[in-house]
């Protein structure tokens, strides 16, 4: 029995529900990917399939990573299946609307133009003045994202080294510190532009 089909059969319902979950949204990224690679079309702008290959990669191993942490947390099975469900939906329904929004050749974010559109866009970007004031953020944003997928897969891998335990937790904190000095550069960046 290989060790990912013997940590399978350790998990709960709600894990495997979530990694799946996670999976198929990577699957729908990859997907897309080869939708832009076969159809062409700008890969930048309100309107590409660069937002449902991106989101759909992030948000399913966003899902994967959290529900791979929350295994470790003590906590009751009733708070994890909440926790883990609403999220797990969460992550459909917002790959599910940009991705929507996508095919039907529309921008997913701020497209206020007919009731639909409106309904899509507040659920994928709350309301409007919120990017009016933290617009200027989105590289902070895109390397803090990627500090959160990045860091616990890093865990992981060392954790499966053969190093004494100070020296993966020495790894792992400098690679956290980091991904902190890439944030406040990014801050600075982002300050400095804004």
């Amino acid at each position: 029995m290989t060790a990912l089909a013997a940590y399978w059969k350790t998990t709960r319902p709600v894990e495997r529900v979530s990694y799946a979950v996670g999976l198929l949204l990577m699957v729908a990224g990859v997907f897309h990917f080869g939708v832009f690679l076969v159809d062409g079309g700008a890969w930048a702008g309100p309107v590409s399939w660069r937002k449902p290959t991106t989101f759909g990669l992030s948000f399913g191993l966003t899902l994967i990573s959290v529900a791979w942490v929350t295994s470790y947390l003590r906590m009751g099975e009733r708070a994890r299946n909440w926790l883990l469900g609403i999220f797990a939906a969460d992550c459909v329904v917002e790959v599910g609307g940009i991705t929507l929004q996508a095919w039907r050749g529309v921008p997913s974010h701020f497209n206020r133009e007919t009731g639909f559109n409106s309904a899509v866009a507040t659920n994928a970007d709350g309301q409007e003045a919120g990017y009016d004031v933290g617009g200027f953020l989105k590289l902070v944003h895109g390397v803090s994202m990627h500090g959160v997928l990045v860091l616990p897969v890093l865990a992981w891998v060392v954790g499966r080294l053969a190093w004494g335990e100070e020296r993966r937790l020495r790894v792992v904190a400098v690679a956290a510190g980091a991904y902190g000095v890439a944030i406040l550069a990014a801050l600075g960046v982002s300050l400095a532009g804004a």
